[in-house]
């Protein structure tokens, strides 16, 4: 509306320049029409986003806070759980044990003697052994010869009397049951029977006379010596191999350098494996007398001369005794001392020698050098008697093995106080 002064207008509330302002519903807007210009201050906008970003940061850092807390917390779980696994496992799965142990030892220095008797065949002194092995071989027949030979074969007697052994004479007769008659070189001893079981020996007997018809196959045998008395059927025999050997006039022979060529082939190998045999028959703690082994052998060149189809075969046997080493520290050392610790053996048995002489039952045994003795003692039977002890209990159980001078363990890991129970897992080491 214009004043009625010249060149004044007055706008009323709300009016444009153009006419009086029109009130508008938000719904009356049109849809074309462009967005209204924000006439806030460019400053005020600006501390505006600043608040904004400012509280959204107030926001989010307990959020932040929580998710460290949570890590730190499953990264302590997880070291706990690795230490208490570990602490498990190196307590007991991998624990061990050691124990470092000196032995008694005392040096001989006189020498001694030792004397074996041979009919006690064993003490807890000395141990007998033996053992025997036999081969064969092809040798070429190369002529013709004339021989007048018996058969001859192994049998097996028996006794089935009674317990006591029975001794039979040489020339002791055994028959076949169609009449035909052996004997023995040798006289024999029959052991007695046990319980139910007969006593038994092998002999080798020869036909009564020579030729081929008493070759004959696997038979049975009684005593003639023994008819019409209590003892008869109670001992016989039965055949172990076929009498072989028994001819009269022209035969295969083989030459002799063909039969000493035969046997120096098997000798060698039959020799040593008998005595490897009687060195495994020695226990721990004994010493075999080598001065002690007899080396015997018997082979049929002699039956080879009746006999074109029969190989060359040689039998070896060893014999021999093994002394218990703390027999020989008795004859060394005061009785009391050997007593005290123990079993003791020779700990230098490659700085000492042996050297026995034979007369008639007895072997008399000379020991040379400066034996050293030592307590002895299996350090397998010791992990045992540890296994599952607590370390308070380990004096009380090395108390137990005699010739133990000091015996100090040793645990790992450092924490634990008891043997593991697996004896393996503890080592025993023997101080020299």
């Amino acid at each position: 509306m214009q004043d009625k002064k010249k060149g004044s207008f007055k706008r009323t509330e709300g009016a444009t320049r153009f006419g009086p302002a029109i009130k508008q519903k938000p719904s009356d807007v049109p849809e074309n029409m462009p967005p209204r210009i924000n006439k806030t201050p460019l400053m005020n906008r600006k501390e505006e986003a600043a608040f904004s970003s400012l509280y959204t940061q107030k926001q989010s850092h307990p959020s932040s806070q929580n998710s460290f807390i949570t890590l730190l917390g499953r990264f302590s779980f997880v070291a706990v759980s690795l230490f208490v696994l570990f602490f498990v496992l190196f307590t007991f799965v991998f624990d061990r044990a050691k124990v470092s142990i000196t032995l008694f030892k005392m040096t001989g220095e006189n020498p001694a003697e030792i004397v074996l008797d041979r009919k006690a065949t064993s003490t807890d002194n000395f141990f007998f052994v033996s053992a025997s092995s036999v081969s064969s071989k092809n040798v070429e027949r190369r002529g013709q010869q004339k021989v007048e030979a018996k058969a001859s074969g192994i049998i097996v007697v028996y006794n089935n009397y009674d317990t006591k052994p029975q001794k039979l004479i040489r020339n002791t007769r055994f028959q076949t049951t169609d009449g035909k008659i052996y004997r023995i070189d040798d006289p024999i001893t029959i052991p007695g029977k046990n319980g139910t079981m007969p006593g038994s020996v092998e002999a080798k007997v020869y036909a009564d006379t020579i030729g081929a018809s008493y070759n004959i196959d696997l038979s049975d045998f009684t005593i003639p010596g023994f008819k019409g008395t209590d003892r008869e059927g109670k001992f016989y025999a039965r055949s172990k191999t076929a009498m072989t050997g028994g001819a009269s006039g022209m035969v295969s022979v083989v030459a002799p350098q063909d039969v000493d060529a035969a046997h120096d082939d098997l000798f060698g190998g039959l020799k040593e494996e008998v005595l490897k045999t009687i060195e495994k028959q020695v226990p721990e703690n004994y010493i075999l007398i080598t001065d002690t082994i007899k080396i015997e052998e018997k082979d049929n060149r002699k039956d080879l001369l009746s006999s074109s189809t029969l190989p060359f075969s040689l039998s070896v046997s060893a014999t021999g005794y093994a002394v218990k080493e703390n027999f020989i520290a008795s004859k060394f050392l005061d009785q009391n001392a050997a007593t005290a610790n123990g079993d003791l053996i020779i700990a230098n048995k490659k700085d000492i020698s042996f050297i026995a002489k034979e007369e008639g039952d007895l072997f008399k045994i000379t020991i040379q050098g400066k034996p050293v003795f030592s307590a002895y003692l299996k350090p397998e039977d010791v992990a045992k008697k540890l296994a599952g002890k607590t370390k308070n209990e380990f004096s009380g159980v090395v108390s137990l093995f005699k010739g133990i001078e000091k015996a100090e363990p040793t645990f790992s890991p450092f924490w634990i106080r008891s043997f593991p129970e697996n004896p393996e897992k503890i080592e025993i080491e023997i101080n020299n």
